[in-house]
């Protein structure tokens, strides 16, 4: 999630990445999912509401997963809505990824996280869904290299990153150009921007050697057969979430490049991965998963463009 800042609410600076230790990655504070909103503040709903396909609203979590539904999911028998998103975001925060896939006694807190949303779940089925998410192998059988969450390391992981990234003064227009070939970015109407962008993302973590963002979804696609590549590809278009990828990119873009020695775009990035986890299964290797690697040059481009300008 992210969202814009007015200038005169910063000092005036050049962009400065989380500082760090020992390593790359470094775990940063907790940070709240719920935004306001008003004439000096637009969350990343606010910004896509420029596609003509989505309604603005303060909470992020509405944008990911649809508002209240009355209805039970087919594929988990979990309510849909806002709720939910933020329980299982919170849950993956709070807890050791290992600890949910060991199956150990975690029932209390989750229902201490439930309670917090005033949400009536089903327990044991909120489990077997994080059970499902830290579990399942995140590449296709295709792919040389396949970890799960539960297998990395804490020094690997960095939870809710902080970002805040100074803009120039750019436009809607030249986002528009910069992404134009992007099959999950849906323009955007016109619109004058400059700032600040600050937000967080979800996790950020390291496996041999790359760095990868992730972003978890609860969104509800109905039959299981929409969670492989192409009804996953339906989604990212409908919520245009290619403009939240692109733009997560580019802070994780920048901060190796500040932080890395002998920093390569093609050697230390690893690419994103949306996690549907409605649909992932531990024997289905890449189950609602949708993974992409940005172009160089468009994230280069974006770089260039939020540092200089129209």
């Amino acid at each position: 999630i992210f969202h814009l800042i007015e200038t005169d609410e910063m000092a005036q600076s050049a962009y400065k990445p989380l500082k760090v230790d020992a390593s790359v990655l470094r775990v940063s504070k907790r940070g709240r999912r719920l935004l306001t909103s008003g004439r000096t503040v637009t969350s990343f709903p606010g910004l896509s509401i420029l596609t003509g396909h989505e309604k603005d609203d303060m909470l992020s979590g509405a944008f990911d997963e649809g508002k209240e539904a009355p209805l039970l999911a087919k594929s988990s028998n979990l309510p849909g809505g806002v709720r939910l998103g933020n329980i299982v975001h919170d849950a993956l925060e709070m807890m050791e990824f290992k600890d949910l896939a060991a199956m150990r006694e975690n029932t209390e807190q989750l229902a201490t996280i439930c309670r917090s949303y005033n949400l009536d779940v089903d327990l044991t089925v909120l489990q077997q869904l994080l059970i499902n998410c830290v579990s399942t192998p995140l590449f296709s059988p295709r792919s040389p290299f396949t970890f799960t969450l539960a297998k990395l390391s804490k020094d690997k992981l960095v939870k809710e990153m902080q970002f805040t990234l100074q803009m120039a003064a750019i436009s809607t227009k030249g986002l528009n150009r910069i992404f134009n070939h992007e099959t999950t970015f849906s323009p955007l109407s016109h619109r004058e921007l400059e700032g600040y962008l600050g937000g967080y993302i979800d996790l950020i973590c390291e496996y041999e050697g790359k760095v990868y963002i992730i972003d978890y979804k609860t969104n509800n696609l109905g039959d299981a057969g929409n969670y492989q590549h192409d009804g996953l590809l339906t989604a990212m278009r409908e919520h245009n979430y290619g403009l939240q990828y692109l733009l997560y990119t580019l802070v994780v873009h920048r901060y190796l490049k500040t932080w890395q020695a002998d920093y390569a775009y093609s050697k230390h990035f690893g690419g994103v991965m949306y996690l549907f986890v409605r649909g992932m299964r531990p024997d289905t290797p890449g189950s609602g998963v949708y993974f992409t690697m940005p172009e160089e040059k468009i994230v280069l481009q974006l770089d260039r463009y939020f540092g200089e300008g129209i």
